[in-house]
């Protein structure tokens, strides 16, 4: 899982929510940096998908973005990966050590994984927005198996897709018939896991879950543990108040924009990038190559969301260049598991 050559402050905008967060957290706890990446790339997607799209327009034609993602921390057993997603919890959800401030901006939208099938539809239909946080991966895979769940790979693939359908009941016909047009479904994903048991003979994944498109549409990060030293340490009242208002100044902005378009020159480096992504795929095995086929989706996203965390509705060459950066890295981790 080692990722070498590559700096935090490369892969993140140099002002903005991310370097502050980043500065804050990394005193609390010894997480690797790009887990607290992950952590809070996830969070911003699920805080601004709802209210904003990303735009992208070439030769008079035009692509409209959503912006959610799906983000899976790996990494060996012990590598901080919970700590990563605690830290981030802790903003934008509850804070069990800072009780006074009350909950953080997603906590209304936060959501579990685990559930039947019918059970996720129907939370859909009441929050079609959720942040869903997932500690343990190796459990949601399992689960996914269960009876209750008819074939759960296919229904996150429904719902990553936004196009999640009902069973065919007559109760379940006769009521979407009288129904308003269901909300659009955007959610956003934030999971950790640890590699072995994930993947191998006593993993909890399958190889079908690697090749059914489950997985494509979740962004891997992965890295080796970092050198220990003391901690975890809780966050000051000070801190989290002011990360969180952060964010919700993010919010706001991205309630007020709606929209954030790519520029031209950022474009052009996106495109340039992506035929040289598929030059490098040939000769790839067949399960890392399905793995990587979201990661230019996932690379305009994320440069979308580097601009609205440092306050523009523009994304430049720069949020791209740092985007485009991240995806390499995941796609190093993709090719860094023994799949085969």
């Amino acid at each position: 899982m080692r990722q070498t050559g590559f700096a935090i402050r490369d892969i993140v905008p140099s002002t903005g929510l991310f370097p502050n967060y980043i500065n804050s957290v990394s005193r609390l706890c010894d997480s690797p940096g790009l887990y607290h990446v992950g952590s809070m790339l996830a969070a911003l997607s699920a805080s601004v998908c709802p209210h904003c799209i990303g735009i992208l327009r070439h030769a008079g034609r035009s692509r409209r973005e959503p912006l959610f993602l799906w983000i899976l921390l790996m990494g060996e057993s012990g590598n901080r990966k919970t700590q990563s997603v605690i830290k981030t919890k802790a903003v934008v959800w509850r804070d069990p050590q800072n009780k006074a401030l009350g909950d953080g901006p997603l906590a209304k939208r936060a959501r579990s994984a685990l559930g039947s099938r019918a059970g996720l539809i129907a939370m859909l239909r009441v929050e079609p927005n959720p942040f869903i946080v997932i500690d343990e991966a190796a459990t949601w895979f399992r689960s996914n198996r269960a009876a209750y769940m008819h074939d759960g790979a296919a229904t996150w693939c429904e719902i990553y897709d936004g196009q999640i359908l009902d069973s065919n009941l007559v109760d379940n016909v006769k009521k979407n018939a009288t129904q308003d047009p269901a909300p659009e479904i955007q959610v956003s994903l934030l999971a950790s896991g640890a590699t072995p048991n994930l993947i191998g003979r006593d993993g909890a994944t399958k190889p079908t879950d690697w090749t059914s498109g489950l997985l494509a549409r979740v962004m891997i990060l992965a890295t080796d543990p970092p050198e220990e030293r003391p901690g975890p340490f809780s966050w000051s009242e000070k801190a989290l108040r002011r990360t969180r208002d952060e964010l919700q100044k993010i919010v706001e902005n991205s309630k007020r924009a709606g929209a954030i378009r790519l520029d031209d020159d950022a474009r052009q480096l996106w495109d340039g990038w992506l035929l040289d992504l598929g030059r490098r795929a040939r000769g790839l095995f067949e399960t890392h190559a399905i793995l990587l086929r979201r990661l230019p989706a996932f690379a305009l996203r994320i440069a979308f969301l580097f601009a609205i965390s440092r306050g523009d509705f523009r994304a430049d060459v720069d949020d791209m260049n740092r985007a485009l950066r991240l995806a390499d890295l995941s796609r190093a981790c993709v090719l860094s598991l023994d799949l085969r």
